[in-house]
């Protein structure tokens, strides 16, 4: 798994509860090096007044609060009107490569000392160690 997107809406807090709830299932089932974005979406209906219907009822503070808390970068979103659509998937895209990069690296280091190993063992004399 190279990421997990977790998403609710700033004018459902039912959501943001239930998307807590899905964070606590994925920390007890994936490794904790995964990057996690927190998305509030439909930002582009949060018109009306505390309150009233289409009203946000997740402030940006509360949310990225947990987020930073959790360990996950929060982005507000509008697929309406494609409000920073791109970017998380960006920042996913661009720590996946990282995690790739890094585990081709440890790869390689581990390839590089069985090499030296295997060197060592053949430059000594069988009977003597030497």
């Amino acid at each position: 798994m190279n990421g997990i997107v977790f998403v609710y809406s700033v004018i459902d807090r039912k959501s943001f509860l239930e998307a807590k709830a899905l964070l606590e299932l994925a920390q007890n089932e994936d490794p904790k090096d995964i990057p996690k974005v927190l998305l509030g979406t439909k930002i582009d209906l949060d018109a009306g007044k505390e309150g009233e219907e289409g009203a946000r009822v997740v402030g940006y503070d509360e949310a990225q609060d947990f987020a930073e808390k959790n360990g996950m970068v929060y982005f507000e979103i509008s697929l309406k009107t494609r409000e920073n659509i791109e970017k998380p998937f960006e920042l996913l895209a661009k720590k996946s490569l990282e995690k790739i990069e890094r585990l081709e690296e440890m790869e390689e280091s581990i390839k590089l000392r069985k090499q030296k190993e295997r060197d060592e063992v053949n430059r000594s004399c069988g009977y003597c160690g030497t």
